[in-house]
């Protein structure tokens, strides 16, 4: 079944890494 949650912080925590380097 399809978990919004999880799709969410599975999602997140691929581009949380990657922005926060964009950030810097």
């Amino acid at each position: 079944t399809f978990s919004l949650p999880d799709f969410v912080a599975e999602v997140q925590e691929m581009v949380r890494p990657t922005l926060q380097a964009y950030l810097k």
